[in-house]
């Protein structure tokens, strides 16, 4: 058994910089750019640096020391030639791709200790299992996502399978006292493809891939109908929990469950679930100025209920730099479907839902619950993107029934002089439109930094989050960091 903590647990998609990567699909950003620029260094090479900071996490207050580090290399991209047949006759560079390594090494030290006390200068909660020093390497990146070979190891900057009608924008890091070596893969050819999703290497839980293929290819390469693509997706939750070890030996549904030294919830009851699904895209139009492709996808999860997608992507291009990216998309649902099951927070989730009627209960517990019928809702998200100076996106979904809206909104400004800004917002479980910001069940992250010269910036960062109390319930939280970098371009 598992000793209980006094403290209370953070739950954070920690680091700044996946803010600003916050992924939309079909696109990959290398963090090591972003970083690289965000210190003053020269974007595309590399930086190491540090920073100082002061804030808070939970009832204490922290020095917090960063050693960081970025690297982005251009090498070449496996089965370029002859592969896409714009490359039939590569241009000079034609077949590079970037191979990006980000490292950071936190080290968080305890400079006010309020009650209940904890032991120890140095926060032993970020290196108490082995998992957690694989966190020195935040992520290795290799290509884009619609090369023929990408693959990142790590932390993910918003994993996607197919339409993201199962599996949109899956972030496997969510625990500030949890570190998790995930495995993202994608293979790309004429043919079809393969797309794979692991949660952690070292102790998996969360897996899906996606197969797809354009049939027409087989028959006639250079026919329009090379555009119609059928796909076939499988994602699992191989140990979803139903419920949780209790302080008490009763299990008396009013006992608060029992919190580890890592802060995390023991299973008393597990059960594997997960979602399979078919999808059929057909590209109808191709041009420079328009993108637009029509999609259908149809899921079942497992032992429970189906649901239909139908809806459309559009990417308008109206003028040079900037670029419109937008989804709609009707959703009908079974009785006890959710869309998109494993989303951004799906690692929080899995223990305590707020969607769908959820008080906070596991999802899959939530999802079996559901007796509302067959309901049909829609989904719509834009992204709007400026020669990569601003990227501003916004999602929006509803159904028939209470409780069951959600917002998404993601800023980033990389550089307006010397300030890059970003920003995100997300809202789930509510009812009207005039809920929109409220703060219950709110996720809220920003930063700023300031550029003083080529080698030193300022930081300030804010946060609402949601934080596992000493109960076992998760609950919203304002945390801060205020500090300072330094970093050397190379």
């Amino acid at each position: 058994m598992s000793t209980p903590r006094s403290g209370a647990s953070t739950i954070s998609i920690a680091v700044a910089t996946t803010i600003a990567l916050w992924a939309t699909p079909g696109a990959a950003q290398p963090d090591a750019s972003v970083g690289a620029a965000a210190a003053g260094a020269s974007p595309g090479v590399g930086y190491a640096g540090g920073e100082l900071g002061v804030g808070q996490i939970d009832e204490d207050f922290f020095l917090t020391v960063n050693i960081t580090g970025a690297l982005r290399l251009d090498v070449p991209k496996v089965f370029c030639r002859g592969y896409f047949d714009e490359l039939e006759v590569p241009e000079e560079g034609g077949c590079e791709t970037p191979l990006s390594l980000g490292l950071r090494v936190p080290l968080r030290l305890r400079v006010f200790d309020r009650d209940p006390q904890d032991a120890g200068v140095l926060r032993r909660e970020d290196w108490d299992t082995p998992g957690d020093f694989a966190r020195v390497v935040r992520f290795v990146e290799y290509g884009l996502r619609t090369d023929p070979l990408y693959g990142r190891l790590g932390e993910f900057n918003g994993a996607v399978l197919g339409h993201g009608t199962i599996m949109n924008r899956y972030f496997n890091v969510l625990f500030l006292d949890h570190y998790q070596l995930g495995l993202n893969l994608n293979v790309n050819a004429h043919l079809g493809g393969v797309e794979f999703v692991m949660d952690n290497l070292l102790e998996p839980q969360v897996w899906g891939s996606r197969v797809f293929a354009r049939p027409a290819y087989l028959i006639d390469p250079t026919s329009w109908w090379t555009r119609y693509v059928i796909g076939l997706s499988l994602v699992l939750d191989v140990d979803a929990p139903l419920d949780f070890e209790r302080v008490s030996i009763e299990q008396d549904p009013a006992t608060p469950f029992e919190v580890t030294d890592d802060g995390r919830l023991i299973p008393s009851r597990e059960k594997v679930t997960g979602v399979l699904g078919i999808d059929h895209a057909l590209e109808l139009v191709r041009t420079e100025e328009v993108d637009f492709t029509p999609y259908i996808d149809i899921n079942l999860h497992l032992a429970q209920s189906a649901g239909l997608h139908i809806g459309a992507l559009t990417n308008f291009r109206p003028t040079e730099g900037l670029s419109l990216l937008t989804r709609l998309e009707l959703r009908l649902l079974g009785q006890n479907h959710i869309p998109a099951y494993f989303g951004p927070l799906y690692e929080i989730e899995r223990e305590a839902f707020f969607g769908f009627g959820g008080q906070g209960q596991p999802k899959l517990v939530v999802l079996q619950g559901l007796d509302r019928g067959g309901v049909a809702g829609s989904y719509a998200e834009l992204t709007v993107d400026v020669s990569g100076l601003m990227t501003l996106t916004g999602a929006y979904e509803d159904y028939q029934g209470p409780e069951n809206a959600s917002v998404w909104l993601r800023l980033q400004l990389p550089k307006v002089g010397p300030i890059t800004l970003a920003a995100l917002y997300q809202n789930s479980g509510f009812d009207d439109i005039n809920d929109v910001f409220s703060l219950d069940n709110t996720l809220m992250l920003a930063e700023a930094r300031y550029d003083l010269n080529p080698f030193l910036y300022l930081l300030a960062q804010a946060s609402r989050q949601f934080r596992l109390q000493n109960d076992g319930q998760y609950e919203t939280v304002t945390n801060w960091q205020l500090g300072a970098g330094a970093a050397i371009g190379f």
